[in-house]
């Protein structure tokens, strides 16, 4: 099958690994008809969704059970807006280019808290955070909370 290693490629970053034959049947049908994304697409609509799902949770709100592959191939599933980008989205609107010290790092922590590894990083580069505010901002986040190693405070 020509198919075999892009869908590997695909399958093997998708959580849910059951119905893997019906997910390879469904992937050549779309693939044939051209209506499959690039691979890089897709891998990046499945990181996406689990970032929303360490988002949802960290909401204590509901997470929905992932599909199986073969269904979230069919349903077109990497079109699929997350809501932590959403709530991204309308927050960077807000965000000063610069880091302003205490106020950035308070943020830092709220959207690391919140949306995850990936939006804290790309807030920080857009608000130019010191490298210094940044591993403040890790340490009390992952609880290693050390006064010494904290540049402008953030407790």
């Amino acid at each position: 099958m020509t198919y075999t290693k892009p869908f590997e490629t695909v399958y093997s970053h998708y959580p849910l690994k059951k119905g893997k034959f019906q997910a390879q049947k469904t992937w050549k049908k779309l693939n044939d008809a051209g209506e499959l994304p690039d691979v890089e697409v897709m891998i990046k609509a499945i990181a996406d969704q689990k970032s929303e799902r360490s988002y949802l949770k960290r909401q204590n709100r509901f997470i929905p059970p992932w599909k199986h592959f073969s269904t979230w191939l069919n349903a077109g599933c990497w079109t699929d807006e997350c809501e932590c980008d959403l709530q991204f989205s309308r927050s960077q609107a807000e965000v000063p280019k610069t880091s302003n010290g205490l106020d950035s790092m308070v943020r830092a922590l709220n959207i690391l808290s919140t949306l995850g590894e990936d939006k804290f990083r790309e807030f920080c580069k857009g608000v130019r955070m010191p490298p210094g505010d940044i591993e403040a901002v890790e340490f009390k986040f992952h609880g290693k909370f050390n006064i010494g190693s904290l540049t402008r405070g953030i407790g």
